[in-house]
């Protein structure tokens, strides 16, 4: 059986993407995982994660166990970063300095590959993608997974010179790549901006969607007397735009109630929700397949996307999207670009709002005015989102690997 290593900057519980791919691919060839453990909330989920997986081998590194690893890796993102106003166009120097982890997985990745031989390495994360190309051997092929598009995001260290590394690793490697696969279709449409001739990676690009199986949910018929709004991500926080619209939400709170899913941050707690737990209820973060199941409880899903100079949240389809559009929910998805192609496409899945006050406002009397419509819609919603699974997206997965080259999308 052919096997596949798959590298990661993540954890696996905070990359669903990579799990969803390695579980497709793992009838038909033996997968191998480099990724991150942490202490922290994902420790539970990765382990319920490896529990599954039985005969998928993982190579985990705990930065606080490995630590003379850990603090070598981080002083050469340091150096790095230091050396990119003298030598900008060395491409070793971006990938240090674009991530303190990439040094620390280039190592493992270079033991591992030495030691057997794989049909393909597959790297998501940005910080990936130079371990993965340094541990290539002749025979075996790079995959390139985009989940993000990193010119796009905003850096938190080195201003100056992050968004320049991130654009010569990219433009490198995805050259370099025998395939790939992006999650959502304006961030490939962005990438290919980032070459000249952007043919060059044009014939081995395809767009696989972030949805998931539809087993992983189910319908449900609410007749609650409120209508219920819930929000989930990692982790519960500021700059997320649950400041602007649960002040909003509350002026309505005798006929609504939001769900709040999540790791709780301590500070976000006492400074913005204090003064409103009379109808906001938290969940504890939960395993991917229990947190679809669920999202049958609730009517409407918010897919909101503060205003910020982060481009790549403009373009980028979360996986909150994707799981409100397969659980029958009802979207208010704030207009990003990406969005506003999402919900043309699937239009009676919800509304489109700006995010302003006045407009949520007006978008949050609407869905109370048509409560019962919405409810009634409901399984109506949850049939029609089948043709978008997981179920569908992997055939393009595993088309690929199977035949050994890439697809358009």
């Amino acid at each position: 059986m052919n096997k596949l290593l798959f590298i990661t900057t993540s954890t696996l519980a905070a990359n669903p993407r990579l799990v969803k791919a390695f579980e497709t691919l793992k009838d038909n060839y033996h997968c191998e995982v480099i990724c991150f453990f942490q202490q922290d909330w994902s420790k539970q989920l990765s382990l319920q994660i490896e529990e599954r997986n039985p005969d998928v081998t993982f190579y985990k590194i705990n930065r606080r166990e490995a630590i003379f690893n850990t603090l070598l890796s981080k002083l050469i993102h340091k150096i790095a970063n230091l050396l990119t106003p003298l030598l900008k166009h060395k491409l070793w120097v971006a990938a240090y300095a674009s991530h303190d982890k990439t040094f620390q997985l280039e190592r493992l990745a270079k033991k591992i590959t030495k030691q057997r031989n794989y049909h393909a390495i597959l790297a998501h994360n940005l910080g990936a993608f130079y371990p993965a190309f340094k541990a290539l051997s002749k025979i075996c092929r790079l995959h390139l997974d985009i989940e993000d598009f990193h010119p796009g995001e905003t850096p938190y260290f080195n201003s100056k010179y992050e968004i320049q590394n991130r654009i010569l690793l990219m433009n490198t490697l995805l050259k370099k790549a025998d395939h790939i696969s992006y999650a959502a279709p304006l961030i490939m449409k962005e990438c290919f901006k980032l070459f000249e001739k952007p043919e060059v990676i044009k014939s081995k690009s395809t767009v696989v969607n972030n949805c998931f199986s539809q087993k992983e949910f189910q319908f449900k018929a609410n007749n609650s007397r409120k209508i219920k709004f819930v929000w989930f991500s990692q982790n519960i926080a500021k700059g997320r735009g649950l400041e602007t619209i649960i002040p909003i939400l509350s002026e309505f709170s005798s006929k609504l109630e939001l769900h709040l899913i999540g790791n709780l941050y301590e500070d976000f707690k006492v400074e913005a929700l204090s003064n409103f737990e009379h109808f906001i209820s938290v969940h504890p973060p939960q395993p991917q397949k229990n947190l679809n199941l669920m999202l049958a409880d609730y009517d409407v899903g918010l897919a909101i996307e503060v205003e910020s100079n982060d481009y790549n949240r403009q373009i980028c389809l979360t996986n909150k999207i994707w799981t409100y559009l397969q659980s029958g929910l009802y979207i208010l998805a704030t207009n990003t670009p990406a969005q506003a192609k999402f919900m043309t496409s699937h239009p009676k899945n919800g509304i489109m709002t700006d995010f302003t006050a006045k407009d949520l406002r007006i978008k949050i009397k609407s869905i109370l005015y048509t409560q019962i419509e919405i409810r009634n819609q409901k399984l109506e919603r949850f049939n029609y989102a089948k043709q978008s699974s997981w179920e569908v997206e992997q055939t393009k997965f595993k088309k690929i690997k199977r035949e050994g080259k890439s697809l358009n999308s």
